[in-house]
């Protein structure tokens, strides 16, 4: 007799009970149902899915999921299963997903394992890209849950809003091993992407742009006090400070608290970032209940010579302004002026203090409060507000999948160009594109990185990336991708900003992306920040003057002190190096 989806048997998704692992493992936990499972379907467009149960065989599994998306919507979680879970998960917890996947008539079907709490805001603990070839593959996927949930309160999801295609998915599980084991324990399906090889073309490009673009000159002449050369000096160039902002995200009770951990937060953003944005305490829900804990973290970094990023003015959905202001969706003039009274609060307290600010976040999905007032117009009369309000910040738009999900949505993209390019033909001041970058399996090939940032380019604005985070689980290969997207980004001209979205495990919106872990050990992912930031990239030199008291190097751009030793005499200065060069003339005494 033919089952219908909703009725498929445990050969699917194994029941909830304990097992004992193999190789040496601890127990683990199935914590998905166990008989026929509630398997549900999400989707916003009518017939847009179908499924049915086929058989399989040479398999560890005799059923499987053979799911058809037949149109491609506008958003892939416009279209996804999910399998509601069984038993309570704890908030880190490491799990470990496992299911098989073959493509159907389509050669490169796509999926997306995520395990999130259900319903909102769906907080997601893992997102995991999936391409499915001809044949089977078994994919592993370990992860930690990043809240409590009760039976029910999370669930299993398969994204299927792609292009058309059918897959087969079949031997779904999903095991909690509880807290007492690492990730690394686990086995995990490998990731790879194109250009990842030491030898790739694009690397030595990319270098020979970096050499190019930023650094300059540096010549040093050392004089006697009578002013003549003063050859065999011994000269120490290093490098102080980075002229281009290398950031993150920080989160504001954290850095003005007062533990031991928050003192640790404050002393790293000092030693590795010379840019900051205010994560959350600046964006508009925030801003109606607490107006003293932005300001004052805005205050702090600013005196450590750490410039900020506002983040953001207008977030133009309901689900991300405040209530009174949600419920004025039907009355365009009220919603109109209740925006422009909080862009001339909010900017008008911070005027002077934020060298950047996201005016508009994430247009490209998030359009219901613009589309209420008209369209891109209001959009276009926010910029012209803002600048008016305070004319020396920079003034940037800003959204995601730009860069990241494998560099393939294309029409995030075009939508993003388009409303950039009605901006600026409209007389918006937009001063600047941020492209978020959350980065997660499907990790975008450095060529294509290149790609996109070729075409932004052309708006002849400068391009941030505003939100840096990668998403894997396998250590390495997130360490080998944090350096490959690096210096991609850093070689492109147009990129005027590189910015993390957290660094800390204990203070990070996706735990596993974190440089450091909740006890401050560095991961390879920061190691590999660091190796770029303050080695590669860095300079630190000891010449000696020639015989008309003269020393030459190339530098990367940002403050110097140079020390001069002459027989036991010492000179020191301090100095910038810009673009031009830097020629500095040393009297020793």
């Amino acid at each position: 007799m033919t089952r219908t989806i909703l009725e498929t048997a445990v050969m699917l998704l194994l029941g909830f009970f304990v097992m004992r692992s193999a190789a040496g493992l601890p127990p683990y936990t199935r914590i998905l149902p166990d008989g026929p499972p509630q398997l549900t379907w999400l989707t916003n467009t009518p017939n847009l899915l179908q499924g049915q149960v086929v058989s399989v065989e040479g398999q560890p599994f005799t059923e499987a999921l053979e799911l058809q998306t037949l149109a491609k919507p506008q958003n892939p979680w416009d279209a996804q299963i999910v399998i509601p879970t069984v038993a309570p998960v704890h908030k880190g917890d490491v799990l470990l997903g496992i299911f098989y996947v073959r493509s159907l008539k389509a050669a490169n079907a796509q999926t997306e394992f995520i395990f999130e709490r259900a319903g909102e805001p769906y907080t997601k603990s893992v997102e995991f890209d999936v391409r499915c070839q001809a044949q089977w593959q078994k994919f592993y996927v370990p992860f930690k849950s990043v809240e409590d949930y009760a039976p029910g309160e999370a669930h299993l999801c398969f994204r299927l809003g792609y292009a058309p295609q059918t897959l087969l998915i079949g031997g779904i599980e999903l095991r909690d091993y509880g807290p007492n084991i690492s990730l690394s324990d686990l086995p995990t399906t490998p990731i790879h992407y194109d250009g990842e090889e030491p030898n790739a073309a694009w690397r030595k490009e990319a270098e020979a742009r970096i050499r190019q673009i930023r650094m300059a000159p540096i010549t040093i002449e050392v004089l006697d006090s009578s002013g003549k050369p003063v050859p065999g000096a011994q000269v120490h160039i290093a490098m102080l400070r980075h002229a281009f902002p290398f950031g993150s995200a920080v989160n504001a009770v954290d850095l003005l608290g007062n533990t031991p951990d928050d003192e640790q937060y404050r002393q790293t953003i000092l030693k590795l970032f010379n840019r900051a944005t205010i994560e959350n305490q600046l964006k508009w829900q925030w801003w109606v209940f607490d107006r003293q804990t932005g300001p004052k973290a805005v205050q702090w970094l600013n005196d450590h010579h750490i410039s900020v990023r506002g983040h953001n003015l207008v977030w133009p959905t309901w689900r991300w302004v405040p209530a009174n202001v949600a419920a004025l969706k039907d009355d365009p003039k009220a919603l109109a002026q209740a925006i422009d009274d909080h862009i001339r609060d909010e900017l008008g307290a911070l005027k002077g203090q934020c060298a950047e600010w996201d005016v508009v976040n994430e247009p490209v999905d998030k359009h219901e409060v613009y589309d209420a007032l008209g369209g891109l117009d209001a959009v276009v009369h926010w910029y012209q507000l803002a600048h008016e309000i305070d004319p020396t910040t920079r003034l940037f738009i800003n959204d995601y999948n730009i860069l990241a999900a494998g560099g393939t949505d294309i029409n995030h993209q075009n939508r993003y160009a388009e409303i950039i390019q009605y901006l600026l033909d409209h007389h918006a001041p937009l001063q600047g594109i941020g492209v978020q970058c959350h980065f997660g399996r499907n990790l975008t090939p450095p060529t294509r990185i290149l790609q996109i940032l070729d075409r932004f380019a052309k708006f002849g604005l400068p391009i941030e990336v505003t939100e840096l985070d990668i998403n894997v689980s396998d250590p390495q290969t997130q360490a080998r991708y944090m350096r490959d997207f690096l210096t991609a980004a850093f070689s492109h001209p147009a990129v005027s900003g590189i910015v993390m979205w957290g660094f800390w495990e204990g203070a990070h919106w996706i735990p596993q992306a974190a440089l450091f872990s909740k006890d401050w050990r560095i991961r390879p992912v920061g190691q590999a920040w660091e190796d770029m930031v303050f080695h590669r990239w860095w300079t630190d030199e000891k010449l000696t003057t020639n015989a008309k008291g003269i020393c030459t190097t190339r530098g990367f751009l940002g403050d110097y002190v140079i020390t001069v030793n002459q027989n036991g005499k010492v000179q020191t200065m301090n100095a910038t190096l810009q673009k031009s060069m830097l020629r500095l003339v040393i009297r020793m005494p």
